[in-house]
């Protein structure tokens, strides 16, 4: 091995000034070519990484406001039982999905204000809607509300409750779910224990009168496998809800079904 590098430093002293400068083009062009094989086929393994992701990515389903606002949005104010008077509120949200076709909704509270909740499918319609959103920059959308999707307002029970009970009249949770986080002999108190209702399966491209409640479809279609759903949440009260500084935990969930 020296006696070829010798014979070949000999030579390369021998060349003219032109010829050495080849010499060293030549080799310099080798090393390149040996460094830049790794790298392409580094970049082709990316490459094919990155399309697997795609093939393979999991379905989408995320909680939104209205008017396609991010979740952050979705503020519960503005509730005034005030003395004596019966009232209603209503708060429009969205479910966005990817890859999926059928999915359930969940609404969990506590019970310290005797309040009604009901969820309605609902249809973004500045012409003809009566629930009004307002967007963070102050405008206002309109929404028709659609069919009852959960709830049992005025005798009507659609979807399932699935760990209700009744104490002086009043519609509780019970422990079926719960998984205490105390030991000993203390009790949570009724009003307290949370109340879980489940819708029956949803499809995210079902219609209302000849209307689609996919939001991304038509003039603002994105993907046919993507869809925005807009549902109204529903809360009313009778005069006998008074201002008692009581406070309800809501949660609403979301999850993919068959």
């Amino acid at each position: 091995m020296k006696n070829r590098l010798k014979k070949l430093s000999e030579y390369f002293k021998k060349q003219s000034f032109s010829k050495k400068v080849q010499i060293i083009v030549a080799a310099f062009m080798t090393m390149v070519f040996l460094i830049a094989v790794p790298v392409a086929a580094w970049f082709s393994y990316q490459r094919k990484m990155i399309t697997m992701a795609k093939i393979n990515s999991p379905a989408k389903l995320t909680l939104m406001s209205g008017h396609r606002e991010d979740i952050i949005e979705f503020k519960l104010s503005g509730i005034d039982v005030g003395e004596g008077v019966a009232v209603s509120k209503d708060f429009v949200f969205g479910v966005e999905g990817k890859d999926i076709s059928n999915y359930k909704l969940q609404l969990a509270h506590t019970t310290n204000i005797n309040f009604d909740y009901s969820i309605y499918r609902a249809i973004e319609d500045d012409t003809n809607g009566t629930v009004r959103y307002t967007t963070a920059d102050g405008s206002t959308v309109k929404y028709i509300k659609a069919d009852l999707v959960l709830g049992d307002n005025s005798g009507t029970f659609v979807g399932e409750r699935i760990n209700g009970d009744t104490t002086g009249g009043r519609l509780i949770g019970t422990a079926n779910y719960e998984n205490k986080s105390y030991k000993g002999t203390d009790q949570l108190q009724d009003f307290a224990q949370p109340l879980y209702w489940q819708t029956g399966v949803i499809n995210s491209k079902a219609t209302y009168n000849g209307k689609t409640y996919n939001d991304y479809l038509g003039e603002t279609c994105r993907s046919d496998k993507e869809f925005l759903n807009y549902y109204v949440l529903h809360i009313d009260w009778d005069e006998n809800v008074v201002n008692d500084k009581e406070t309800d935990l809501i949660y609403i969930t979301a999850q993919v079904s068959k």
